[in-house]
């Protein structure tokens, strides 16, 4: 094997295995930078879950004013994305159908009276095999493509809502 091809080759697995760090599952509590984003992971609960997080501005805000908050009980999606098809776009049926074993992932949405989704807050198993690059990805696409409806009935006591809690089943989405 000559050097260009032996250059190659190693260059080749050095990219493979940094990439395959960078999308390793998550192990390790605390802070974790994704491109310009930083997700704080977190136990959650008792049962050997933890929660991600970005932007912990807006959900500290939405803990420390929790009874001031506008109450949204029937909110509807705005926009022509919802939940199960950000995951279907951003993930792909085949890493879905990876992901089935899992059962299913908690999201809590936290947004403002304009329906405006500010934060993504994902509540995952202990053994999850979804990747922070996922998670980043998933957070982006709903963020930016993903809004409520806001019925015009609500009384609007904060520009902050209640977070809305949905449970995506993996399962379900092959089926979608």
């Amino acid at each position: 094997m000559n050097t260009i091809n032996l250059k190659l080759t190693l260059i080749l697995i050095l990219c493979i295995f940094s990439d395959s760090l960078s999308a390793q599952t998550i192990e390790k509590l605390g802070q974790h930078k994704i491109d310009d984003h930083i997700y704080t992971v977190s136990k959650y609960g008792h049962e050997g879950k933890f929660s991600v997080q970005e932007n912990l501005t807006v959900i500290s805000r939405v803990r420390k004013k929790s009874k001031n908050l506008t109450n949204i009980e029937f909110a509807s999606f705005s926009s022509g994305e919802t939940l199960n098809s950000a995951f279907i776009k951003v993930l792909g049926r085949d890493r879905i159908r990876e992901l089935v074993p899992e059962g299913a992932v908690f999201l809590r949405l936290y947004f403002n009276t304009d329906g405006k989704i500010l934060s993504v807050e994902f509540v995952l198993n202990k053994k999850s095999e979804l990747t922070l690059k996922e998670i980043n990805r998933l957070t982006i696409f709903i963020k930016n493509n993903v809004s409520f409806k806001i019925p015009s009935y609500v009384e609007k006591k904060s520009k902050l809502c209640t977070p809305l809690t949905q449970v995506i089943h993996f399962n379900k989405l092959l089926y979608m």
